[in-house]
């Protein structure tokens, strides 16, 4: 098992994932991830779950997303045509 990273690395990870690491945090994460292989693995940990949490992410917005235009567009479908004709093309 490795070493957990300080609290300064962990930040900089964090920062990082999220695009908001200055020029010269940047450089400081970049040059640990260069002299250390426990950071190195941990960045790689962290970069495997972010990507997984990413695209569940996205995934689930999708989905929700899905739901609402589905909603919307059977309520606009009630309205034009009534309840009767819309339940024969939804079956």
């Amino acid at each position: 098992m490795t070493s957990s990273p300080d609290q300064e690395f962990t930040r900089l990870l964090e920062g990082y994932f999220d695009n908001r690491l200055s020029q010269k945090e940047r450089a400081t994460l970049e040059q640990k991830l260069r002299s250390d292989p426990a950071a190195r693995s941990a960045y790689w940990e962290a970069a495997q779950w972010h990507a997984a949490l990413t695209m569940w992410g996205e995934q689930h917005a999708g989905e929700e997303a899905a739901k609402l235009r589905r909603s919307r567009g059977l309520h606009l479908l009630i309205g034009v045509r009534g309840w009767s004709e819309c339940w024969r093309q939804l079956r």
